[in-house]
């Protein structure tokens, strides 16, 4: 990986991929197109893992390159040169990025640029490869123990319902039986004094 500056317009000039064609002086126009269009796919990783990249765009008769912005490079970006032996990225002439065995130390943006037989760019891709904490808010961990809380949740606002719809059944039911006593203890009442009123005349 390596890239090379231009002092007259102070901006870097990145060293377009070698792939099955040989670079050529035309081919630094390219890569100037490589800026964010569009929203970024995004990719999660455990480490260890194998992660393959794809350009979407490339087909026959295209060239693409790579392009890497990672923790690894500091912020600075590097193209991939299909020439070069590197141990865990392999770049591969059908548009696909292969990293092996990647590390925190990977995550980071990725483009693949598409250009034409001129070197003129057509369009670009940006991938983020974004780390699968083992039990952060994308782990198999966090999914589980979410599912297992809103299970709960949903257990404890039902026991409450019918908690709630129990107690004012009892409440009414209570009330309904002391009217029904006062009904009682009220007609009762009224019989007596008329018996009584009976009993005088």
């Amino acid at each position: 990986m390596h890239k090379n500056r231009s002092s007259s317009k102070g901006k870097e000039a990145l060293t377009p991929s070698s792939s099955p064609r040989t670079p050529t002086p035309s081919n630094i126009i390219c890569w100037w197109c490589v800026p964010k269009f569009g929203p970024p796919a995004v990719e999660l990783f455990s480490e260890g893992e194998e992660v393959t990249l794809r350009c979407r765009d490339w087909r026959k008769g295209r060239g693409h390159g790579w392009f890497i912005k990672s923790n690894r490079t500091e912020g600075r970006i590097f193209s991939v040169e299909s020439d070069q032996r590197m141990s865990r990225v392999s770049w591969y002439d059908n548009g696909s990025l292969v990293i092996s065995n990647i590390s925190v130390g990977d995550t980071g943006e990725y483009w693949c640029v598409v250009f034409d037989n001129d070197y003129q760019c057509e369009s670009t891709e940006r991938t983020v490869l974004v780390y699968m904490e083992p039990f952060g808010i994308y782990s198999t961990f966090f999914k589980v123990r979410c599912s297992v809380l809103s299970v709960l949740l949903l257990i404890l606002v039902y026991t409450g319902f019918n908690t709630a719809w129990y107690t004012l059944a009892l409440k009414q039911g209570m009330g309904h039986i002391h009217a029904e006593k006062t009904f009682k203890l009220e007609h009762k009442r009224q019989k007596q004094q008329t018996e009584i009123m009976g009993r005088k005349t």
